[in-house]
């Protein structure tokens, strides 16, 4: 029997035996039939594909961020805007989602803030400052100089005052007529001479002109002594004026001392003492 090659026979023409391929058929052996390039043919398999998976939902589900949480008694709390951290009840410590998979997280312990270290410092008195005690020597220096001028011009002062009193006639703190040199003294006799050589010494007009020769010479008295007191005025005035220029650069030199200490020792500068030393306990 002829084997159709490519949808036709051949007739007469016996295919030749392979010796590839050496089965038998019915005591012959089988024709050799030549491969055709079969076209590809989808194959069902007998196993059903499965569906693609569905993605495996999130371990942790992302919780929206936090409101911030303002409380009208005090002040707002602080707004976080990165990610919030889930809820207790979305943890799961085995990745999935679901109410009973979940486990509250346990509860941060509150850690107390370090305790501060302490020390315990003196400030100095700023009055036993070396430069404010030098200045004060030499305030101390310009005001005894002062006084021992004034003290001086007082004390000419008034030596020239009695001089010029005592010449008046002025014995202490009365007129004396019996006073040599006196110009009180010389007046009266002269006027007792004139009345008594007119022979008035005991009438009226005696009594009244040496009334007033008596005011004649208090007159010029007070007038000596207006000017001494207003030397003494001024010599007064210029101490009180001197002893207000030294306060005001005491003073001075005194802040200057106290704002040395401050910087010196990083204080405030009402924690230095004027006159005592202080101690300050503060954090390190």
């Amino acid at each position: 029997m002829a084997i159709l090659i490519d949808g036709g026979a051949k007739a007469g023409r016996a295919a030749p035996v392979s010796p590839s391929n050496p089965a038998m058929i019915n005591g012959r052996p089988a024709p050799v039939v030549q491969a055709q390039v079969a076209k590809p043919v989808s194959t069902v398999s007998s196993t059903r594909t499965a569906a693609p998976a569905k993605p495996a939902p999130p371990k942790t589900k992302q919780a929206a961020p936090a409101k911030a949480a303002t409380s009208y008694a005090g002040t707002a709390q602080p707004v976080s805007y990165g990610t919030a951290a889930p809820a207790p009840s979305q943890v799961s410590s085995f990745g999935g989602g679901g109410a009973d998979a979940s486990f509250a997280a346990p509860a941060a312990a509150e850690i107390a803030p370090p305790v501060p270290a302490m020390e315990t410092i003196t400030i100095p008195d700023a009055m036993a400052d070396p430069a404010y005690q030098q200045q004060q020597t030499e305030l101390a220096r310009q005001m005894a100089d002062f006084k021992a001028q004034q003290d001086l011009a007082d004390a000419q002062y008034t030596g020239s005052y009695n001089q010029t009193t005592r010449k008046l006639g002025r014995n202490g703190d009365k007129w004396d007529p019996t006073l040599q040199n006196g110009q009180y003294g010389e007046t009266v006799n002269a006027n007792t001479n004139d009345f008594a050589g007119r022979g008035l010494y005991n009438s009226g007009e005696f009594a009244k002109s040496q009334s007033n020769v008596d005011a004649d010479f208090n007159s010029r008295l007070g007038e000596i002594d207006r000017a001494r007191t207003d030397f003494r005025d001024t010599a007064a005035l210029s101490s009180r004026n001197m002893a207000s220029q030294q306060e005001a650069v005491r003073q001075q030199a005194l802040a200057s001392a106290v704002a040395s200490i401050a910087a010196r020792y990083g204080v405030n500068l009402d924690q230095v003492g004027r006159g005592s030393t202080q101690q300050i306990t503060r954090a390190v």
